[in-house]
């Protein structure tokens, strides 16, 4: 018995990257899918096949190496167009590495505004306390102090989202990080 997969391979000559001619970049069984990745994707940074694997060759894609390759359809957190004070969840079609990257990288961010931005209060004079006042420094103490954020099971589902107001642009992150390989 034959499976149909999308193999999606990376022509490295388009990104200035020399390991290997063609690289699997991405893959998926998922016909609509492959299309999503198709239409947002820089197709001339990507090559790509539609195959008939064997049983075996469909075992060696969940193989460590290829795992996170595989595509699916996450929804990522941006700042709303029409209030820029709320959030809306974005759909897009990506990598299971990718997934990985965005989420290390908002906890990363997260992290490092806290531990950058937080200076006791009663350093400053009583003025620049107001000040700080004024403009949510508190606040922004309080949202990063707080213990709930959104957790996720091992399949990156969220299933606790009592996260702060603070919100990483996750749309942007992805956008900035992968921006080579998107399409316009």
């Amino acid at each position: 018995m034959k499976y149909k997969y999308w193999m999606f391979f990376t022509n490295t000559d388009m990104i200035g990257n020399k390991k290997e001619k063609y690289e699997l970049y991405a893959y998926t069984d998922n016909k609509s899918l492959a299309e999503e990745f198709i239409s947002t994707r820089n197709m001339k940074v990507f090559v790509y096949d539609k195959k008939d694997l064997t049983k075996e060759e469909v075992n060696a894609l969940a193989d460590l190496r290829y795992k996170y390759k595989y595509l699916s359809k996450v929804k990522l957190t941006t700042r709303s167009d029409k209030n820029k004070n709320k959030t809306k969840d974005i759909p897009i079609v990506m990598t299971e590495s990718e997934k990985s990257f965005i989420i290390g990288k908002s906890a990363a961010v997260m992290n490092d505004m806290y531990v950058s931005s937080w200076y006791d209060p009663y350093i400053f004079n009583t003025e620049l306390r107001k000040a700080l006042f004024n403009i949510g420094y508190f606040k922004l103490n309080d949202d990063l102090n707080k213990e709930e954020y959104e957790i996720y099971d091992s399949n990156y589902k969220r299933i606790l989202d009592k996260s702060p107001t603070i919100k990483i642009d996750e749309l942007q992150l992805f956008i900035e990080q992968y921006r080579v390989y998107l399409e316009g």
